[in-house]
């Protein structure tokens, strides 16, 4: 891995306040100064979560929010149930992989099948929370 740019460590800075993000910081800061205060599991962890969190936004600026909204094509289906119902076809994808070893669609490997399947556990816990938020009237943050 490379070190920090700047403008990361400006990032870095900045999130200090956020407690959650506070902790990602100094897991990072700590990986990257060659700290010992966290483990290189964490720093790990740490590492290839905000991996998964950017390729989810890059895809998200790039395709929209689709996932997050019910299906055009079923519409009596919830955002929460449709993402599991494509977690249900990565799941399927992985099996195939794993059974085969070999792929017809070389643009798609395990890894790439496991990493969306990752983002879809994300996205679902953010359209399970809107939908648990709204059926109790919580108003938007």
């Amino acid at each position: 891995m490379t070190d920090l740019s700047k403008r990361e460590r400006d990032i870095l800075e900045t999130v200090k306040g956020n407690s959650i993000l506070h902790l990602i910081a100094d897991v990072m800061d700590d990986r990257y100064s060659g700290g010992d205060n966290y483990s290189s599991d964490q720093h790990n962890i740490a590492e290839v979560g905000l991996d998964l969190v950017a390729t989810l936004i890059r895809k998200n600026i790039d395709y929209g929010s689709s996932a997050l909204t019910p299906p055009l094509l079923c519409t009596k289906l919830s955002a929460s149930d449709a993402i599991l119902v494509r977690m249900s076809d990565k799941i399927k994808r992985m099996e195939k992989l794993i059974s085969s070893r070999e792929s017809r669609v070389t643009e798609e490997s395990l890894a790439d099948t496991i990493k969306d399947l990752g983002g879809y556990s994300i996205l679902w816990g953010i359209a399970y929370e809107k939908e648990r938020r709204a059926s109790i009237n919580i108003p938007k943050e």
